[in-house]
């Protein structure tokens, strides 16, 4: 049996990251994407890319230079980043927004603030 959490929020918000990992507070979203690189979830789905990537990429939400996406392809995941380049595999780590709203990238919808 495969697991997978599909959020419309980041994937280290709470709710997603209570499935996914164990911190004592959770605004410790960099500990979080670590640790949901570790917790054997097949298929994640959601936004939060930014405490995906080093902080020395721009736009990185990390206090660190973990590079988790490169841990996740290590771990055998097939990061996607894109709409354009999901695929059927065996595990599946799909992020693809900096933080919420991406169901307005997949939708090909203007974000108006």
């Amino acid at each position: 049996m495969k697991t997978g959490v599909v959020v419309t929020s980041r994937l280290t918000h709470a709710t997603p990251a209570s499935f996914t990992s164990h911190v004592i507070d959770r605004n410790m979203e960099s500990e979080i994407a670590r640790q949901q690189i570790e917790s054997g979830t097949d298929i994640m789905l959601g936004g939060g890319y930014s405490f995906f990537i080093p902080q020395s990429m721009e736009g990185s939400s990390r206090d660190d230079d973990l590079n988790i996406i490169e841990m996740a392809n290590q771990k055998g995941y097939n990061v996607l980043t894109e709409k354009s380049q999901l695929e059927t595999t065996e595990f599946l780590f799909f992020i693809f927004y900096f933080y919420f709203y991406f169901y307005f990238y997949l939708l090909n919808l203007s974000l108006i603030l």
